[in-house]
């Protein structure tokens, strides 16, 4: 099976072409925004009643041998 976390060159290229698109469609340079994170945030907190940085680290990060990843308090 092939790893996951590796992206061929051809799909790099794709999406820098895609990127410059969007950013020509768009009328000027792309925003970098957090609002997704703040929402999903929200939704975790309400759906198991702890933090996302908690929930992150039970579910995601401990499971996966993530020791030393955490989310910026």
């Amino acid at each position: 099976m092939p790893n996951c976390m590796y992206i061929r060159q051809s799909d790099r290229a794709r999406h820098r072409r895609a990127a410059a698109r969007a950013e020509r469609s768009t009328k000027g340079p792309y925003l970098y925004s957090n609002n997704g994170y703040v929402l999903l945030s929200l939704v975790v907190e309400r759906a198991t009643g702890t933090t996302l940085a908690a929930y992150s680290k039970t579910r995601i990060f401990e499971p996966l041998g993530m020791g030393d990843t955490q989310y910026r308090k």
